[in-house]
This record gives structure tokens, C-alpha cells and sequence, in this order.
């Protein structure tokens, strides 16, 4: 079969010449104004109010006398497609299905979604979104609106108002965690600062300027103070500014023993130089009763109250054992040549009672020892080199 084709250039500036059927024309028909719009009269307005707030929305190519109804998403109570849809899923998995949103309804279609001639009877899907309906990616994204997507899950999976509450908690979490790293950091610095404490207490003890650091020790416990108070205790006793007065029983007992053994003037060297109790208080602490000393002859009164303090911690002892009398025999004890105060009675003792009575040993002033003094000196009176019970 040949054909002729006309080569010749086409003249742009040449007037285009189009060949019709006569056949085709009307001649008999009114002409058509194109410039002036026609009105039909007698038609009813529309009201938008009356139309349907949820339409079936075509999609693609498909009619809309031929389009399918699709799968419709139903989103739980306060929420909306706009807010609860995982979007981010079309590029996670190639956008896999249409989907178009109208107000509060979402209607998802296939891909290829075909026409009447081919949709089922009973679902009112055409083939295509049947068979999409049955998808596992849809399945799962149907099962996550009604039960909710795990804090966990690919963040693609995740719609809009999930991402948001994601965030949100993080953010509580972040903010959570910047006050606790600050109360860290704070904790950290007292326990830092407490170490440098102890490590002045162990270089103040270990320079040994306070001996029986034990009893600073007593003290700030029972004072119920911290490091600082105890630091504070041992400078104040290193500058002999402060003296801990809890003596423990030990203190007393090794204090009564060198006052015993030394004298008063002993305890009083032992109470400044190693800390001990002082005299008038192991005489307050002691639990061993006092005779009281005679400067004369004894009186009933005195004999009396001898009696009754040594016998007065085993009173019920004898009563129990019904002891009938004791005999408590003592020969004369030594003693040393020198006068003393007694603070029980007020008298000078240490004379011998032969001939203490020539002058009063009641000591008000310095006058009584003035007078007592020159007795000696005169051999009227004499110093006691021995007592007897």
C-alpha cells in the first residue's frame, strides 16, 4: 500500500484551512452566543447545608458512578484521622494504598481500585481493595489505633499526636533526669566537702596536741554534732581554751588511786597534767564512805556516824546472815608531819589531841593559823605523826 505525504513547508503566516463534511453542519440551527452566559430559570438553588458531611471520595480515575466505598478507618472516641493516622508508614513502605480524608472520615483504597463491572456484592469493594483489606501492613495499622502504638515501636509508626506525646514525656523524662544529675551533683560536693573534714579530724588527732581525743569524741555525740563540731572541740582543746569534763570510770579510779597514794597536792598535779579529775571531784564521785576526823578527843557524835557509814552498805548482808557483832581491830597508822583543811567540819587537823585543845583549830582566818604556827614553834602544841581508831 502507498501513501503520498505532501514534504513542502508549512507557511506559519498562511491561514489555517480545515476541511469538513458538509454533512455535518446544520443550517437550519440558531446561532450560539459563546460571549453571554445562559441562565435556566426555574431551577432550585442548591443547599449545602442538606449534602452529605461524609461523601464517598473518588480517587484516581475511577468514576464516581463506577468508584468502589473502599475500607473506611474508624478512629476511637476524641481522636482524628488527622492526629491519629501513622503517615510516615507510605514512605517506610512504599506507599502501599490511596487514602483520602473528609472531615472526621478516612477512606483507603488500592492502588489499581477498579470499576462496578468488577466490585464484590457483599463488601461493595471491588476486587482489588477486597484483597487489601486482608493486608497484614493495614492489619497492623487497624490494631494499633484501637489498642495504641508501643513507646518502643519504629517512630514510622507512629502518627502525629503519638509523636507529640512521645515527646512530651521525654521532655518530663529530660527534665526529671537534669534535676536529679544536679541533686547529684550537689550530694557529691557535701560528700566531698565531709572527706576533707575527715581528713583534717585524722591529721589533727595525729598530731597529738589533745590527749584523750576519746572524750572529745564522748562529748560531740552527745551533743549530737557533726565533723565540724568535733574539729571545733579539738583546736579549742589544743589552745587549752576548753577542758572535756565527762571523765569516764577509769579517769576517776586512776585519779582516786594517786590521790590516795600522793596526797592532794599529787591529785591536783595529776588533774593539769594528764587530765584527770580534779580533787573536788573524786571526793563528790568517791564511793567509799568518809570517816570524819577528830581534832580532839572523839565525841558520841562523830563515833556515831563512823559507825554508820561503814556499816551502812552491808547492813542487809548482816541482817540476812544474822551476824550478832564484829570486831575491827586497827593499831595506829602513820601519817604525814604537816596541818590540813578539813572542808567537812572547817577545822585545822594534824595536831597531836593531847594538846590541841591549848589552841582553836576552827579556821576562820589567817589568824587561828598564826596562832596555831607559834604554838608549834613554842613546843606547846605538836604535829601528829600517827592516827588511831
Amino acid at each position: 500500500m502507498s501513501m503520498d505525504v505532501d514534504t513542502s513547508p508549512i507557511d506559519e503566516d498562511a491561514p489555517l484551512a480545515i476541511d469538513i463534511d458538509p454533512s455535518y453542519i446544520d443550517v437550519d440551527a440558531s446561532p450560539i452566543d459563546v460571549g453571554t452566559p445562559s441562565i435556566v430559570m426555574g431551577t432550585p438553588p442548591i443547599d449545602v447545608d442538606a449534602l452529605d458531611d461524609d461523601p464517598v471520595l473518588p480517587m484516581g480515575n475511577v468514576k464516581s458512578s463506577a468508584q468502589c466505598c473502599g475500607i473506611k478507618i474508624t478512629f476511637p472516641a476524641g481522636s482524628s484521622p488527622h492526629s491519629s493516622y501513622p503517615y510516615g508508614i507510605h514512605d517506610q513502605l512504599g506507599d502501599p494504598w490511596n487514602y483520602a480524608v473528609s472531615g472526621s472520615l478516612m477512606v483507603l483504597r488500592a492502588k489499581r481500585c477498579s470499576d462496578t463491572s468488577r466490585r464484590l456484592h457483599t463488601s461493595g469493594r471491588c476486587e482489588r481493595c477486597e484483597m487489601l483489606s486482608e493486608n497484614a501492613n493495614l492489619q497492623g495499622v487497624i490494631r494499633r489505633l484501637e489498642t495504641g502504638v508501643h513507646e518502643n515501636t519504629n517512630l514510622m509508626y507512629h502518627s502525629i499526636g503519638g509523636l507529640v506525646t512521645l515527646v512530651r514525656r521525654k521532655a518530663v523524662q529530660v527534665k526529671a533526669l537534669r534535676f536529679q544529675r544536679l541533686n547529684d551533683v550537689k550530694k557529691l560536693a557535701g560528700k566531698a566537702v565531709a572527706l576533707d573534714d575527715m581528713k583534717r579530724w585524722v591529721m589533727a588527732v595525729g598530731s597529738g596536741k589533745v590527749e584523750r581525743v576519746d572524750r572529745l569524741v564522748w562529748v560531740n555525740l552527745a551533743r549530737k554534732g557533726g565533723i565540724r563540731n568535733l574539729l571545733d572541740l579539738y583546736n579549742r582543746a589544743a589552745k587549752q581554751v576548753y577542758h572535756p569534763r565527762n571523765y569516764t570510770e577509769e579517769d576517776d579510779l586512776r585519779g582516786l588511786l594517786l590521790w590516795r597514794l600522793g596526797g592532794a597536792r599529787v591529785a591536783g598535779i595529776a588533774h593539769h597534767a594528764l587530765n584527770l579529775p580534779s580533787l573536788s571531784t573524786l571526793r563528790r564521785r568517791t564511793i567509799i564512805p568518809r570517816l570524819l576526823i577528830s581534832a580532839h578527843a572523839p565525841t558520841r557524835l562523830e563515833i556515831e556516824t563512823n559507825v554508820v557509814s561503814n556499816f551502812e552498805a552491808i547492813y542487809e548482808l548482816l541482817e540476812t546472815h544474822q551476824v550478832v557483832h564484829q570486831i575491827f581491830m586497827l593499831d595506829e597508822l602513820k601519817t604525814e608531819e604537816r596541818l590540813r583543811h578539813d572542808p567537812d567540819s572547817n577545822k585545822i587537823q594534824g595536831v597531836c589531841r593531847e594538846h590541841g585543845y591549848k589552841t582553836s583549830l576552827e579556821f576562820n582566818s589567817e589568824k587561828e593559823v598564826d596562832l596555831l604556827l607559834g604554838a608549834i614553834n613554842k613546843k606547846e602544841i605538836h604535829v601528829a605523826v600517827e592516827v588511831w581508831f
